[in-house]
């Protein structure tokens, strides 16, 4: 008998290979991480697309925004005969030819609400566009306010001043009485062997009155002003309207205004923001900086941010500087 060998116990173990059952396990481990791997990967491109497609829908309703609420777009009265959404469609296809938009709604602010009913009375008040946009099979919606364009709507043009002016009458009355004298004959009087004579004249004197009548003068403030009012309101805020009067002979070519906006938010459009602080420093766009002599204009506006906003409440308004 050959003695024992460790080194030739080891040999014969090497020699043999894995079983098939090992193989398997291994081919179905490898497989199941591939899988996972690659739905990994899957997910990964499929969220990447997605966000694309909202990155770009977003995207495309914001340009629609712009272009609806731009300070040439086009404006539509509600108690007009044309469709609004098929003419603001129409608006958007013509600034956006590249974009897939679409105007599916169109509603009326009311006073206290947004509604798809116009009245008579609304043609020049707020109006909600609900556009929506298909990218990438992904459809996004956003709903924008329209307001009337300050260069477009009568109610917005200039509103003369009363004309004031200084009246000074002076009305004379002279009454002169005729001067009359009259003298008489001389009386002859005997007493007692003497003789007198005497002579009685009779004079009217002349007597002038003047009466003058009051003198009236209206002086006509030397400056513009200007006013901050709420002309709708909701629960949470508002949009408020302001007003320049230029009651001087001479015309106002830009303007800069301060508004204290208390403890509420002003989201300023159609103005130049020049400082934002305890008050509200804004300027003209230069197409807005036009106001006529002895004249009223809404000259921009704002939405206002905040609670118990009603209509009709003023800020505080002061003009800066006029040129």
């Amino acid at each position: 008998m050959e003695p024992f060998s460790c080194s030739a116990t080891r040999s014969a173990r090497s020699d043999h290979g894995s079983s098939l059952i090992e193989v398997l396990v291994s081919v179905v481990l490898l497989g199941t991480a591939v899988v996972g791997i690659l739905t990994g990967l899957a997910s990964v491109i499929t969220a990447s697309v997605t966000h694309r497609s909202v990155a770009d829908a977003q995207a495309t309703l914001s340009a629609s925004s712009d272009a609806l609420t731009a300070a040439n777009a086009a404006w539509y009265p509600c108690d007009t005969d044309v469709d609004l959404a098929s003419a603001y469609q129409k608006d958007l296809a013509e600034r956006l030819p590249d974009s897939a938009v679409e105007v599916t709604d169109v509603q009326y602010w009311n006073g206290n609400n947004f509604a798809s009913t116009c009245m008579s009375d609304m043609g020049e008040r707020l109006q909600l566009v609900t556009v929506s946009a298909t990218v990438g099979g992904r459809t996004r919606q956003i709903d924008i306010v329209k307001r009337p364009p300050v260069d477009q709507i009568p109610v917005v043009g200039t509103v003369p001043l009363p004309t004031t002016s200084t009246t000074t009458s002076t009305t004379t009355t002279s009454t002169v009485a005729p001067t009359t004298t009259t003298t008489r004959p001389p009386t002859t009087t005997t007493v007692a062997g003497a003789t007198t004579t005497s002579t009685t004249s009779t004079t009217t004197s002349t007597t002038t009155t003047t009466t003058a009548a009051p003198t009236t003068t209206t002086t006509t403030p030397s400056k513009a002003t200007c006013t901050v009012v709420v002309g709708e309101a909701w629960v949470v805020g508002g949009n408020a309207y302001v007003t320049i009067t230029n009651p001087t002979s001479k015309a106002i070519s830009a303007w800069t205004v301060a508004v204290t906006p208390k403890a509420h938010k002003f989201y300023f459009w159609n103005a130049w923001l020049v400082s934002y602080s305890s008050t509200i420093t804004i300027s003209d766009l230069v197409w807005n900086g036009k106001v006529p002599a002895k004249s009223s204009v809404m000259v921009t506006g704002a939405t206002v941010s905040g609670l118990s906003i009603a209509v009709n409440q003023s800020f505080a308004c002061q003009v800066v500087s006029t040129k």
